[in-house]
């Protein structure tokens, strides 16, 4: 039982490994089956107050359902995508209900599949989408980020550097 005590403690005090990313807890409440119960309409409404109106905050939770959620539960992924939209018409943003039919960026590139690039990139990648202020985490293999609020030319230059980073 010692060992294993001495095990935990040591795990705990552990470094974390250089160049890996800091944790940080969300300060949004827990959804509690809200994402899952709430219409598109009452959703949209639920993030915009309990996220303070902040649409970088409220699309990284969306896309953070949709990207654990297409390939599982396509529906669901869908409801997600109505309740951004109706986020934006909330929120007033016709300038953003607009780019959602002419975005260059799909779905699909919300992620990345981290074993196409060296270890180097993908902390460089890390870095500069922290510089820009993207909304970002890891699953496994994949580094799945938030692209929707950032303008063209941002969105062409990550897009650039991935195809001339992988391995």
């Amino acid at each position: 039982m010692m060992k294993h005590i001495k095990l935990f403690e040591q795990f705990l005090n552990e470094k974390k490994p250089k160049g890996a990313p800091d944790w940080h807890d969300s300060d949004a409440p827990d959804a509690e089956g809200r994402f899952k119960d709430l219409s598109p309409k009452d959703l949209a409404a639920w993030l915009i107050k309990t996220r303070n109106k902040d649409l970088k905050k409220i699309s990284g939770s969306l896309n953070q359902q949709i990207v654990f959620n297409r390939k599982s539960d396509p529906e669901y992924a869908e409801k997600m995508e109505k309740t951004r939209e109706e986020v934006y018409k909330q929120l007033g943003r016709e300038d953003l209900l607009d780019k959602m039919d002419e975005s260059v960026i799909s779905e699909e590139d919300l992620s990345i599949n981290t074993e196409d690039m060296n270890r180097q990139d993908v902390l460089y990648l890390q870095d500069y989408l922290d510089d820009l202020d993207v909304d970002w985490f890891t699953d496994k293999d994949e580094l799945i980020f938030d692209l929707s609020t950032l303008d063209k030319d941002s969105k062409e230059i990550i897009l650039n550097f991935l195809n001339k980073n992988k391995k």
